[in-house]
Formats: C-alpha cells, sequence, structure tokens
C-alpha cells in the first residue's frame, strides 16, 4: 500500500489535492494500512470514512470522479503558466519542465484515479459489510488537458 500513498505524496505540481477530498480521507485510511499495531476496527472506520467523502463528492460512488474534479478544480503552477500563455498569446513560454513535470504527475494521478474497491478492501480483514466505490476509468490528463484548452 506505501506504494499508493508515496505516489500521492510525490505530487508537486499538483500538492493541492492532497488537502482535498477524497484525498485526505485515502491518505489516512493508506497510512493506517502502513502503520503497525493499529487494530482493524481504526482501518475499517478509515476506509468507511475514504468511502463516505467519495459518495459525498459522486453521488454513484466513482472514485474517478471525484480524482478528476479535484483536479480540475486545482490552482497549481502549471495551470497559472498556461493561462499566462494564452494571454499572452503564446509570447510568454511554458517551462519546459513545468510541462514535463505536469504531465507526469497527470499520469501518476491516472493511475491513483483508477484504483477500485478489490484494490483497498484486500487490505481489510473483516468478513462483515464493507462499503464499496466505484472507478470508471476516466482518464485525468485527458480532462485536464481538454479543460485548459477551453481556458481563455
Amino acid at each position: 500500500m506505501s506504494e499508493v500513498l508515496s505516489k500521492i505524496n510525490s505530487l508537486a505540481i499538483f500538492r493541492d489535492v492532497r488537502q482535498k477530498e477524497p484525498f485526505q480521507s485515502l491518505i489516512t485510511f493508506l497510512e493506517r494500512v502502513d502503520e503497525v499495531g493499529v487494530p482493524q476496527e481504526k482501518i475499517i472506520e478509515a476506509y468507511s470514512e475514504f468511502v463516505g467523502s467519495v459518495y459525498e463528492i459522486s453521488s454513484d460512488g466513482d472514485f474517478s470522479e471525484c480524482v478528476k474534479r479535484a483536479v480540475l478544480d486545482s490552482d497549481n503552477p502549471y495551470r497559472t503558466a498556461c493561462i499566462e500563455h494564452k494571454k499572452s498569446g503564446g509570447s510568454q513560454n511554458i517551462s519546459a519542465l513545468l510541462s514535463m513535470m505536469a504531465d507526469n504527475e497527470l499520469k501518476v494521478l491516472d493511475e491513483i484515479a483508477s484504483l477500485s474497491y478489490p484494490d483497498l478492501s484486500k487490505y481489510i480483514f473483516y468478513d462483515g459489510y464493507i462499503p464499496q466505490f466505484k472507478s470508471s476509468g476516466l482518464h485525468i490528463s485527458k480532462s485536464y488537458k481538454s479543460m485548459l484548452d477551453r481556458i481563455a
């Protein structure tokens, strides 16, 4: 599970999404899973909080949609640079390094958005009811680039 948490924590350009739901709840769940000695009840509680936050954002429980919304609402340096580039009529260049980092982070966000119920529920050792969510597999990177194209 640490790999998913590491991916989330590696975000620099899109770091503000970590402060939004469902990322905050997902991070708490992943930290509890990774922590030695955490009672199963606390892991179940953190997981349920995460799934609850998904349904608060997306009424059909689509985690991919939640990630997309967080990313599209992200106020980040790449978005700012793209807006300035368009306002200047293309005379103000976007740093190649910034563009590369944004592309790489969008790929990471695509991977995170594809997390599914089976990916996370396997860390919960409980035979009772566990809430479910879905992942529609939206391409966050395509949605983000499309949104940037529409910005004046």
